[in-house]
């Protein structure tokens, strides 16, 4: 699992006074967690190629809000928690596109966005500090760990992925790894990522969890 907490918080908390934004309107990207994205706009292809000329490397992902459509081409509205990523891996092709991998570093509130004059959108935001510790979520991690022992017996076929989280590291990291897993609808994880309470995201998780071996249940035929 990425370890997202290798920076300094300080200076991601400085560095996110102004930070390039790339909306998307399906993707949420959740701390903890990579992002792999194919950059083709010209906007964008300019955000990344600045973005790798600074010392942290950091793009906010926040997700489009509802109507976005009718502006795409300016400055749609979007939801103002948001996920900030680091580029911990790129690749720019012949014409100027590039593949790079986000891992998410932190959770972000949009203040304001600033007036640059780049083809793409900056912030000044907030880095957002979660409620609750890590020493607080024993009980959750074991739970997790125990409904993922179950989800393992309905499908041995997942253990080479889902074994990994059966051990340690005991911290919010297996919480957002398996928020990852288990929300895949875009709102799901928008809700996930404006929870600054961990222990109600890891109830989230929990509940998300439990309904997946539900459904698979469901699927597995009997003896």
């Amino acid at each position: 699992m990425p370890e997202a907490d290798k920076m300094d918080r300080e200076a991601l908390a400085a560095a996110c006074q102004a930070v390039p934004l790339f909306p998307l309107p399906t993707s949420v990207l959740l701390p903890n967690t990579i992002m792999p994205l194919h950059v083709f706009e010209e906007r964008y292809r300019h955000l990344v190629g600045d973005a790798l000329e600074t010392e942290h490397k950091l793009i906010g992902v926040p997700l489009l809000a509802e109507g976005w459509e009718r502006d795409y081409a300016h400055q749609p509205p979007v939801h103002q928690i948001a996920g900030v990523g680091r580029i911990v891996h790129h690749e720019q092709l012949s014409d100027g596109r590039f593949n790079i991998a986000l891992l998410g570093v932190g959770r972000i509130h949009i203040d304001r966005e600033l007036e640059t004059g780049f083809l793409y959108r900056t912030a000044q935001a907030t880095l957002l500090d979660d409620r609750g510790t890590a020493s607080g979520l024993a009980m959750h991690l074991q739970q997790l760990r125990m409904l993922l022992a179950q989800l393992i017996m309905l499908h041995p076929r997942l253990q080479p992925e889902l074994g990994r989280f059966i051990e340690p590291p005991t911290s919010p990291v297996l919480v957002d790894a398996l928020a990852h897993l288990v929300f895949p609808d875009p709102e799901q994880r928008q809700r996930y990522i404006e929870e600054d309470r961990i222990a109600v995201r890891a109830d989230m998780v929990l509940e998300g969890l439990a309904g997946v071996i539900a459904r698979s249940s469901r699927d597995v035929p009997e003896a």
